[in-house]
């Protein structure tokens, strides 16, 4: 029921149905990355793990034809949409080795937006999969035992303070 082969880091992965959703949206071409700043980003490969989807991405160099010099980016607003729905909306801090990402004219650079699979809308999952009976949750609609319930919470409890731990970084690196 649980991932990962360490204990201390557990987390409950997606089902077959939601990882199937996934390799469709890809398989169809319908994933579109867009950045508030640079527009729509070329997508060049996607992995769909058991609690992940990961999308390569390129960054330039189209996008960069107004830096005529070097510009430092410190984080990108990615946003990520498939069958005209926003699947996630998401600010990244972006650096190499503690240093800005510089763009300019002509350069390019691929980078990956890894996203963890928390749930995924049963409605875009049924617009995907449309015979699709009997969806359930991860959790929701299984049997587990007390012991399965405190991983659970204790999984959920840690996905907070990574949030929020998040959240303090971006603060702290944007100067906020």
């Amino acid at each position: 029921m649980f991932g990962a082969a360490n204990p201390n880091g557990l987390y409950v992965p997606m089902s077959p149905t939601e990882m199937e959703t996934l390799s469709r949206l890809w398989e169809t071409g319908s994933y579109v990355l867009r950045e508030s700043t640079f527009g729509e980003l070329p997508i060049l490969d996607v992995i769909i793990g058991d609690k992940r989807l990961a999308l390569d991405f390129q960054l330039g160099p189209d996008c960069f034809e107004p830096f005529e010099v070097p510009t430092p980016v410190r984080a990108l607003d990615l946003t990520l949409s498939a069958l005209d729905r926003l699947l996630i909306s998401k600010r990244l801090l972006i650096s190499i080795e503690g240093n800005p990402l510089l763009v300019c004219k002509g350069a390019h650079h691929v980078l990956r937006f890894d996203i963890a699979i928390d749930k995924i809308n049963p409605e875009l999952i049924r617009d995907v999969i449309p015979k699709l009976q009997g969806l359930t949750s991860r959790i929701g609609n299984t049997k587990h035992t007390s012991h399965e319930m405190r991983l659970i919470q204790s999984i959920e409890k840690g996905k907070q303070l990574i949030r929020d731990h998040d959240r303090k970084m971006m603060q702290k690196y944007l100067g906020k």
